[in-house]
Parts: C-alpha cells; structure tokens; sequence
C-alpha cells in the first residue's frame, strides 16, 4: 500500500502543480505533505489574484484554516478577511437565524491576525461584521 501511495502521491503532484485550487487540495484534502511546499509557493504567486476568484470561494474549510495558517503571505491582513468575509458569504446563508459571522467562522478566526492591521482598519471593517 505504501508503494501506491508514493506513486498516486508522486502522480498527484505531477498533475496538479500549475493548478492552485488543486495543488492546495492534493496538500490538505488528501494529506500530501509533500505537496505543501509546492501548493504555498504557487499561491504565493498570486495570491491577490486568487483571494478574488470563485475557485477561493469554492475551497474547502480545512483548505481555508491552511491558508490563514500561513506564517508568510504576500498580503496585508485585512485583504485576507476581504477574502475571508467573500467566502463566508458565499458559503453561509446569510438569512440563517441566529447565526453570526463568528459562528460561521469558528475556529478560524483564531489564526487571522488582527494585531497586523492598523485600528481604522479594524474599526471599520471587522467590528461591524
């Protein structure tokens, strides 16, 4: 079993290394550590880009943890709880009852690092959601 995992894994990395959505999932969904180098360089690349695209707003939560977890991002933090917030809305119904942004978020929020944006920053966009 061992052999096959090496020769999917090396297969998978082969495959899915021009493409973000899918290197970040061979890496995280299917646990592929030695995918995460590759997978964070080419999110690097563009990662402006990308935080906007539908295929971020398609990603999967343990995907999303992996990105916030990231100690070097090339991008300030509150564009990152822009893209955050997009993701959010477009996974969550917002008429949901009694749901709140934090709810939603969970855990999550734990790695976003608010001390890096400046106090206007904070003020106006993430107390008010």
């Amino acid at each position: 079993m061992t052999k096959l995992k090496t020769l999917s894994s090396a297969y998978l990395m082969n495959e899915c290394k021009n493409n973000i959505r899918d290197s970040l999932k061979c890496a995280v969904i299917l646990d592929i550590k030695e995918m995460e180098p590759t997978a964070t360089e080419i999110l690097q690349s563009d990662i402006k880009h990308f935080l906007s695209t539908n295929d971020f707003k398609l990603l999967d939560r343990k995907i999303i943890e992996f990105i916030l977890k990231l100690e070097h991002l090339d991008i300030e933090e509150i564009e990152l709880w822009w893209a955050l917030m997009s993701w959010v809305k477009y996974n969550y119904d917002e008429d949901t009852p009694g749901t709140t942004v934090r709810e939603k978020l969970g855990n999550m929020l734990s790695y976003v690092r608010f001390l890096a944006m400046s106090q206007k920053e904070f003020a106006e966009e993430v107390v008010k959601t």
